[in-house]
């Protein structure tokens, strides 16, 4: 069994972090600055999760945010190389929580981006284990 300094190292060096001003109005063209870094990470198959960090914590609100989120998820959904990932918010005016932990809180606005895959393996390694997912 793995230690748990072992496990967070490895964890670590499994994650991109970007800092990127990005635009929620952004227009999610395949050729734009973002969905370019997006289709790089998805190529480089050394990483499991993008971090995206906005530099700025007042650039948009948490509600703004998540609509960017859901539009960038349905336009990931119609690109075939890209249509396996999954993205989630994270924002300082967070209210989103598992179980009533707030989950999404972070000191500036980002997104991390996996694979729904590597979501699914996960998940359903927390079955039955009370981290407010259902038991089947």
């Amino acid at each position: 069994m793995a230690l748990p300094e072992r496990k967070l190292q490895r964890s670590l060096r499994d994650v991109i972090w970007q800092v990127f001003p990005f635009d929620v109005s952004d227009s999610l063209d395949e050729d734009g600055d973002f969905m370019t870094m997006i289709a790089a990470f998805s190529s480089d198959t050394a990483y499991e999760t993008l971090v995206v960090v906005h530099p700025d914590r007042r650039a948009m609100s948490a509600t703004a945010l998540e609509a960017f989120v859901a539009r960038l998820n349905a336009r990931l959904a119609t690109i075939p190389a890209l249509a396996d990932l999954r993205v989630f918010e994270a924002h300082p005016e967070s209210r989103f929580s598992i179980g009533g932990v707030l989950t999404r809180v972070s000191p500036f606005p980002s997104l991390r981006v996996l694979s729904h895959s590597l979501l699914t393996s996960a998940s359903d390694s927390l079955r039955g284990t009370g981290y407010g997912l259902p038991r089947p």
